[in-house]
């Protein structure tokens, strides 16, 4: 696990960590930091359509940012030109390669201003980043989407400490939901996850069994929570 100095990653990357053993890379970046180029050949027609789309202009830098970032890392793997990485979706709306000739699988997310990005060629891969607003946890909104079994470790916390750990527990929870291409709001109650021990418990018909699925959450620094999940 390392923090990106000026001096070795480009300035736009501040985290990075790589797992040799489960053959898994992540990322994060700032967005504030990124510049996009003035050709925009590197998008698809469809990336093109829906940039155009978007009506807010701080939205559209966001999206770009993202595409931009995303499509980079990918051509560093591959070794392929921009304009010929063309995504598809499945699932709930969880984007992959649309040529499954490349074996590699990635995910993405993104708060504000930080976008942090996971791949591997082993397997599907999960992703969520958090920000810590140092909002007071809300115990009767966390009931809606946690089970009381998830919530309990939460009881005898401080304010700042309990939404920390609901921070990382909805991350976890997010991170599972992304691996199988699923929908968040669809299927959170469906799973329970012990945030404290970094395992899945309980998961819908649907998903791999629990004991085939491996999380891990992290904090690059004091104000962002990442989560991974990956198929063991």
């Amino acid at each position: 696990m390392t923090l990106a100095g000026h001096d070795k990653c480009p300035a736009m990357l501040i985290w990075e960590h790589e797992d040799l053993n489960e053959n898994l890379n992540l990322e994060v970046h700032d967005l504030s930091r990124v510049q996009l180029p003035n050709d925009f050949s590197f998008l698809s027609i469809d990336e093109s359509k829906r940039a155009k789309e978007i009506s807010d202009l701080e939205t559209k830098k966001t999206y770009l940012k993202c595409r931009w970032i995303l499509k980079q890392k990918l051509h560093q793997i591959l070794n392929i030109d921009l304009k010929d990485i063309k995504f598809k979706t499945i699932g709930e709306g969880k984007p992959v390669l649309a040529d499954t000739n490349f074996q590699l699988e990635f995910n993405i997310s993104h708060k504000n201003s930080f976008l942090a990005l996971a791949w591997s060629k082993r397997g599907p891969v999960g992703l969520d980043l958090e920000i810590d607003f140092r909002k007071t946890y809300q115990p009767k909104v966390a009931k809606r989407f946690m089970s009381e079994a998830e919530l309990k470790p939460l009881e005898n916390l401080d304010s700042l400490s309990a939404q920390k750990a609901f921070l990382k527990l909805w991350s976890l929870k997010e991170a599972t939901v992304k691996l199988h291409a699923g929908g968040l709001f669809k299927d959170a109650t469906a799973i329970e996850i012990d945030f404290v021990n970094q395992k899945v418990l309980k998961a819908p018909a649907h998903y791999l069994m629990c004991n085939q699925i491996e999380i891990k959450s992290f904090a690059p620094h004091a104000d962002l929570i990442i989560s991974i999940a990956t198929f063991k």
